[in-house]
């Protein structure tokens, strides 16, 4: 935040300690700071001072806390709702006839995880679990890969519009029970892995690119391939 206009900063954290050298810190950048320790006075603060911001850590929300914060959108109370995903986007969807219509050209899809399942779903591919068991409601009593895994990229498969500039082989991190068993047409696998043969899928012609591990987690020690996923998407979406 160094750099930016001064702000009027919420931080709560149920670790006081924590709490107060955040709002130290950023008190010595210039900001305005109001430091709080519990879900209730969060509320109370965020509704009476109205805070350009909030570092929010609490590691522990009662059932009271949540049915007592205000309700979002019925029957959701405010800390039922998760800023990061909840209302942070919108798609539209339209006929593939109106956007050939279209001025600009239809934006670049990237799905990770239950992201890639869903796309594969959409084009009418089949998942299963990763470590057999029958797919269900509920992953009690699935075994769930997590942590990194060493993936293969196919870069002789990419698509001509995905760069491989940068686009590297190595451990991946993951995170799942169920993954893509069958892969439709026209999608192409482009990585794989031992544990999960479609890690990674790309349309041929759309700029749609999906994966089963989690590039974002590519900032861990040892995921660091990760990173150049990521980069070459974002320069995907950069050419527009």
């Amino acid at each position: 935040m160094s750099g930016t206009m001064n702000k009027r900063v919420l931080v709560v954290d149920d670790n006081v300690d924590a709490a107060e050298s955040l709002a130290m810190l950023l008190s010595l950048d210039g900001h305005e700071v109001r430091s709080v320790h519990d879900a209730a006075q969060a509320l109370q603060c965020a509704g009476s001072w109205h805070p350009d911001l909030a570092f929010l850590d609490i590691r522990e929300i009662t059932v009271e806390d949540v049915l007592d914060s205000r309700i979002i959108a019925d029957p959701l109370h405010l800390l039922e709702c998760c800023m990061v995903s909840d209302g942070g986007g919108a798609v539209i969807v339209t006929s593939l006839e109106r956007a050939r219509h279209l001025r600009k050209s239809p934006v670049p899809v990237l799905g990770v995880c239950g992201g890639m399942q869903a796309l594969a779903l959409a084009w009418g591919g089949r998942l299963t679990t990763t470590f057999g068991g029958a797919l269900g409601e509920s992953y009690d009593g699935h075994q769930k890969l997590f942590g990194p895994m060493e993936v293969t990229l196919d870069l002789a498969a990419l698509p001509a519009w995905l760069p491989s500039t940068g686009l590297r082989s190595g451990p991946m991190f993951q995170s799942h029970v169920e993954q893509v068993a069958e892969l439709p047409a026209p999608l192409c696998r482009i990585g794989t892995s031992a544990p999960t043969p479609i890690e990674a899928f790309a349309h041929p012609t759309r700029r749609i690119l999906a994966s089963q591990f989690h590039p974002e987690r590519g900032w861990d020690e040892g995921c660091t391939a990760g990173r150049d996923w990521l980069a070459a998407w974002l320069d995907v979406v950069r050419a527009g």
